[in-house]
């Protein structure tokens, strides 16, 4: 009889161990965050380097008086090619904000430029005496102030952009002919800060969540620039003024650095 009472326990104990198991709580899943997407919203600041050359490679003079006559028949050549190009290198910072895969941003820049060209030439023109011409030009900085509008496509960002543009231009004029009466040796040079506007466009490609690199194009505008000497001979006070349109095109590559480890990355989702 005893035996068979531990065989029947036995046997119950046996069957129900399942049912229990089943209702024991579950252990849940790891969790797991889902990779953030990228944004481009935020503040940065970067280098660049790049090239600078003249849109507009002639200075063209004019004359008053006897000079008037001597620009007319050749005796100053006109106009004057006068192409500068050189290397620029420089500084930026700007602000974006991305909505959905639209990217506004605003951006300023400083750039030192190296870019200058000189020209000298001697001029014999029957009636008049050898006259030696000699001219410069030189952008010696500038910067912009500007808007961007782009489209991001995850970590790439294409955009156009424009706005404000100011720099510093030089420009100097000269001429020898000491055959004249009296002789003549004078010259004339001006550097002007002033201001224009900018257009252009580029590529950006953010590497890491902080650091992008970029490509882009800019037309700079920077106005007129002239400079004027006089003479006085036997007919009278003279002038010779040199005009110079300062327009130039730019091309520069860049790195930029986002602030704050968090940027770039959008908020983090759980994902179970």
């Amino acid at each position: 009889m005893k035996k068979c009472l531990i065989a029947s326990f036995a046997a119950a104990a046996f069957c129900g161990a399942p049912a229990l198991a089943a209702d024991l709580p579950t252990k849940a899943p790891a969790y797991s965050p889902a990779p953030a997407p990228f944004s481009w919203s935020g503040f940065y600041d970067g280098v660049n380097a790049g090239w600078v050359g003249s849109a507009n490679n002639n200075v063209s003079v004019t004359g008053t008086n006897g000079f008037d006559v001597a620009v007319a028949s050749g005796a100053f050549p006109n106009p004057l090619p006068l192409r500068y190009d050189g290397f620029i290198v420089g500084g930026q910072v700007g602000y974006n904000l991305q909505a959905g895969n639209w990217v506004y941003g605003l951006e300023t820049d400083i750039q030192w430029s190296g870019a200058k060209d000189n020209f000298s030439t001697l001029t014999q023109v029957t009636g008049f005496v050898p006259i030696t011409t000699s001219a410069s030009r030189e952008l010696d900085w500038f910067g912009t102030f500007r808007g961007r509008l782009g489209v991001a496509m995850d970590r790439t960002l294409l955009y156009v952009t424009g706005g404000l543009a100011y720099g510093e231009t030089k420009l100097a004029l000269g001429a020898i002919a000491l055959a004249a009466a009296p002789p003549l040796n004078v010259t004339s040079a001006s550097s002007q800060t002033s201001a224009g506007w900018t257009l252009g466009g580029g590529m950006e490609w953010a590497f890491q969540n902080n650091w992008s690199v970029k490509i882009e194009y800019l037309y700079v505008d920077l106005g007129k620039s002239t400079t004027t000497f006089s003479y006085t001979s036997i007919g009278g006070t003279q002038t010779l003024t040199a005009h110079s349109q300062n327009t130039d095109n730019i091309v520069r590559v860049g790195v930029n650095l986002k602030f704050g480890d968090s940027w770039g990355k959008a908020p983090v989702v759980a994902r179970y």
